[in-house]
């Protein structure tokens, strides 16, 4: 798991202004030949924020696990996108199955906040998140997938016996 947070808050004016933060994380280990999936998450509580600001999170799951992993950083989870305006408190959730597992890998995570300038007395604030997971997801083994296979068929069978018994005693 890699975990952003932080707080922010614009005391100068002017036009809106961006903030990227970028962290990753190497050595993570999975068994070989899992499969994984990348979760993301991300939150923001915020006040006084000019309309047209935003808060964008993305996760990046790199099955090689590079000392410095580069742009783009891996298989990316959707991105989400937060629109800040006002004062509220807003959250999103994200995920991407079927990734394959990996004796090494490395997690990214980025946010980038877009915030417009402070009017007056009034600077905008925000308190951000956001968390990047890798799951594994469970894979059926072949005995039961081998048991679903001849469990299925057979009981169609039967229930489609019991139904033409049922029509012959109506008739």
């Amino acid at each position: 798991m890699l975990t952003l947070s932080g707080h922010v808050q614009r005391i100068t004016g002017g036009g809106p202004k961006t903030l990227t933060i970028t962290a990753f994380q190497t050595d993570f280990t999975l068994p070989s030949g899992s499969v994984a999936g990348l979760t993301s998450v991300t939150s923001s509580i915020f006040s006084d924020i000019p309309g047209g600001s935003t808060q964008s999170f993305q996760s990046w799951y790199n099955n090689t696990s590079p000392a410095t992993p580069p742009a783009p950083f891996g298989i990316p989870a959707p991105l989400l996108v937060l629109p800040l305006a006002g004062t509220d408190a807003l959250g999103g959730k994200a995920t991407l199955g079927g990734l394959p597992g990996s004796s090494s890998f490395s997690l990214t995570s980025q946010i980038v906040l877009t915030i417009g300038g402070a009017t007056g007395a009034t600077c905008p604030d925000v308190v951000f998140g956001g968390k990047t997971q890798l799951n594994l997801q469970a894979v059926p083994e072949p005995s039961g997938v081998l048991l679903l296979a001849i469990g299925a068929p057979t009981a169609l069978l039967v229930v489609r016996r019991v139904r033409h018994a049922r029509g012959r005693a109506v008739a």
